[in-house]
């Protein structure tokens, strides 16, 4: 290492942060928008760089400072990975001059951002204006008024499901369409908002498609510098408080309008599809509201990836020796348990989006369309496929004395003799697509009375025996002439008792007597 270090970028915008009795470091870099956290240690090496230090003053720094020992290989290794980073003055101007445009299309196949407009001078303009919508009076006005929602929502919800199911209809597609679009630009909007209101900056705003799913996105990254996770929790929050506002007031404008009206079946349809847009926000295993929240919650950025990296170095400990990771014991906990949760929700929502596309495309095309569904698989997961390719291909070569290790063919030959063995079983061959089955031979069924059918009590297709009950006939003509029958008994028998009763004085004909 050279006498004189790189000195540290005077642009950068660090946070100090305090979690669970830890101090770390947030450094943004302005003109990426990127961020890196330090814990204490790696921060004095980096307050270091601010002036002028020798390799040999900053090891004697950091042993008096904290009690340690720092090689200057050590030192080394850490600068050059601040330099690749951006962090220092020489190696910040190589890359913002090599660095490419910002591109408004970012992402992968699963997780596609389009970026549409930079708010942050709107949304600053809007902070100032409706800052009163974070003071503490709204909050508890607003929470009664979601309160009161809820309970109008409760005494009515027979009604409300009465009418989502017969007013609702998808003719009227385009309602549908504004109200979602108009609710997802104010749920981001509401993040934005907040972040901006906290002293953030917000920079993109756009489209996204989450496994192939339409949502928005609102760039809220400035977060990460809240010194207070309550700052942090309330701008992930703001999206989804928000929908449960326009929530509560939707319930209140479909009770107080009449049903003809326009607001009537808007309110409506905000009523019936908020539900399921607030537990979608809330699916912590989507990179959506409930992520961000437990990701802040836990004070763990990036939760999904380093949990899945995680996961990813205990499958190939299995394999071989891998050095230790530097993870405490909650971190691995966390990591593990997450980990397999959020890959088993990602593998069960791509197997079923996959069972969609091969059934669209096989009832269509039938064996063109299995090449073709196998085609867009390869497409995109080449690259998966050739790193899984290169993987397994290196764990088969000859070990550094000329032998192959028994260990990794035993590791890789027992999976690969069940595979086998589940391919010879017998399995039933199904092929889908439309057909009609049509009898040999057809039978009438007759009653020998003529009635109206009251109920039926088999469907067409079902499997019937001598003797069965195929229908029931309706017997309301005969019950009516019994009742007039036994009307008209009743009345005979009335009529019989007043004659041998014989008639009553007073019916007797009036004679005077003499």
């Amino acid at each position: 290492m050279s006498e004189k270090l790189p000195r540290l970028r005077d642009d950068l915008i660090i946070s100090p942060q305090q979690t669970g009795g830890q101090r770390y470091y947030v450094i943004k870099i302005p003109e990426t928008g990127k961020f890196y956290r330090f814990g204490e240690v790696e921060y004095f090496i980096i307050e270091q760089l601010k002036g002028a230090s020798c390799p040999t003053d900053i090891c004697k720094k950091v042993g008096e400072r904290f009690e340690s020992t720092l090689s200057e290989q050590a030192l080394s290794t850490f600068v050059s990975s601040l330099q690749q980073r951006g962090l220092l003055w020489q190696q910040s101007e190589i890359l913002r001059n090599s660095a490419p445009a910002p591109r408004a299309i970012k992402g992968t196949w699963f997780h596609l951002r389009v970026n549409f407009v930079n708010p942050d001078r709107l949304l600053a303009y809007l902070a100032g204006k409706l800052g009163f919508l974070f003071t503490p009076t709204f909050i508890f006005l607003s929470t009664a008024f979601f309160i009161s929602a809820c309970l109008v929502a409760f005494s009515n919800q027979e009604e409300i499901q009465r009418d989502i199911s017969n007013q609702l209809a998808m003719e009227n597609f385009w309602a549908l369409g504004l109200v979602l679009v108009v609710t997802a630009i104010l749920h981001e909007c509401s993040h934005g908002l907040a972040c901006k209101y906290f002293g953030g900056q917000v920079r993109e705003i756009g489209f996204l498609l989450i496994y192939f799913m339409p949502a928005f996105f609102c760039n809220i990254s400035d977060a990460w510098l809240f010194p207070q996770k309550s700052r942090r929790l309330w701008v992930a929050f703001a999206g989804a408080y928000c929908e449960l506002l326009l929530w509560a007031l939707a319930v209140f404008c479909w009770r107080l309008f009449a049903e003809e009206t326009l607001v009537h079946y808007l309110a409506l349809i905000m009523i019936g599809s908020s539900g399921v847009r607030i537990l979608l926000n809330f699916n912590p295993f989507i990179k959506l509201d409930g992520y961000y929240m437990l990701s802040d919650y836990l004070d763990i950025p990036n939760l999904r990836s380093k949990a899945l990296q995680y996961l990813g170095y205990r499958f190939k400990a299995l394999f071989r020796n891998t050095p230790e990771l530097h993870v405490s014991q909650r971190e691995k906990i966390i990591y593990l348990a997450y980990g397999i949760l959020a890959g088993s929700f990602s593998l069960l929502i791509l197997g079923y989006l996959a069972s969609l596309l091969a059934t669209f495309l096989i009832e269509q095309f039938q064996g063109t369309g299995f090449i073709i569904f196998i085609g867009i698989i390869m497409v995109i997961f080449w690259k998966k496929l050739q790193q899984l390719g290169f993987w397994i291909s290196s764990q088969f070569k000859n070990n550094g004395n000329g032998t192959f290790d028994g260990k990794k063919w035993i590791k890789f030959g027992v999976p690969l003799g069940v595979i086998v063995l589940v391919s010879l079983l017998k399995v039933e061959l199904t092929v889908s697509g439309e057909f009609e089955i049509q009898p040999l031979h057809n039978a009438d069924i007759r009653a020998e009375i003529e009635a109206i059918i009251d109920e039926i009590h088999v469907k067409e297709g079902d499997l019937v025996h001598k003797g069965d009950l195929l229908v029931h006939l309706s017997d309301r003509d005969y019950l009516m002439q019994l009742h007039k029958i036994e009307a008209e008994i009743r009345e005979h028998e009335a009529q019989l008792k007043m004659l041998t009763s014989g008639a009553t004085q007073e019916k007797l004909p009036w004679r005077v007597a003499r």
